[in-house]
């Protein structure tokens, strides 16, 4: 186990960030590369990347002994900024529904592309209700026609608070003016029509959508679009590499199989207390 001890000692001596207890192959990125930062390099091309005491071959375990001792296969502890991005690397793979944008690259074109405008959208002047009160608006004069008929004077002051001729209020709101008894019935459907068609060109209140807030560390997407997972550029992600640099796939822990697999399931069997009592009362009284 000369192998396992040499490698064990290599490790501990290259760890700057906390202390290990020992050598993890299982999971090694999790386990090691993730809290401490160290990666292996020149590891034995054509040796599988595992615990010394599962080789079935003297000679790979020589192979192995010999790359650790003349220093082609070593742990390297990662500076910070190789730390950082290899740790958001693994995080972007392992969840990535977590991350959705990246800072320091500055991606964040999802963000802006579905991102509401802040600026306040210029809206029409709306006229006062006519259900203000009369201290608020200020009645025509009595000897006037009504606003309908005949226009303002010129002479006048413009009034803040008087409706526009255009957006008189609805026919519904105040009564139609009786016509004189000289007025044929014609004249009078004439005008209800054109009351109507007036009223029926205005144009409804489109009521005021309420601002979208957005909270700090939050992205919103697209409903409906997929974000497309970036590719991952990082030289470190691999945490265990050959001496040509092809990273080695590091083996995981395989989920427990349940105990039912492969177990055909079929209706429930019936109970014998069930079936006595059946058979017991379909059975005729003796006589």
């Amino acid at each position: 186990m000369r192998t396992a001890a040499l490698i064990a000692e290599k490790l501990k001596q290259a760890c700057v960030r906390g202390e290990i207890g020992r050598m993890s192959y299982v999971n090694f990125d999790n386990h090691i590369t993730l809290p401490h930062g160290i990666v292996i390099e020149g590891w034995p091309h054509g040796i599988k990347f595992a615990a010394p005491g599962k080789f079935n071959s003297i000679p790979e375990l020589q192979a192995l002994y010999a790359a650790w001792k003349t220093g082609a296969a070593r742990f390297r502890t990662l500076t910070n900024a190789e730390w950082r991005e290899w740790v958001a690397a693994y995080r972007k793979q392992n969840n990535p529904k977590t991350t959705t944008s990246d800072p320091e690259n500055g991606n964040d074109d999802y963000g802006n592309e579905c991102s509401p405008s802040r600026s306040p959208s210029p809206r029409e002047s709306v006229a006062p209700s006519p259900l203000l009160s009369s201290s608020t608006a200020v009645p025509p004069p009595s000897s006037a026609p009504p606003p309908s008929s005949a226009p303002l004077p010129s002479s006048a002051p413009p009034l803040s608070s008087a409706p526009p001729p255009s957006s008189a209020p609805p026919p519904s709101s105040a009564p139609l003016p009786s016509p004189a008894p000289s007025t044929p019935p014609d004249a009078i459907a004439s005008m209800s029509n054109a009351n109507t068609n007036s009223t029926a060109s205005m144009p409804a209140p489109t009521p005021s959508l309420p601002e979208a807030t957005s909270t700090t560390g939050e992205v919103p997407q697209l409903a409906g679009r997929k974000r497309v997972r970036d590719t991952l550029q990082v030289q470190f992600l691999n945490a265990v590499s050959n001496a040509d640099g092809t990273g080695i796939v590091i083996p995981k822990r395989p989920r427990k199989e349940r105990l039912d697999k492969n177990v055909k399931k079929g209706p429930r069997k019936k109970r014998k207390g069930n079936e006595n009592n059946a058979a017991t009362s379909h059975t005729p009284d003796e006589t």
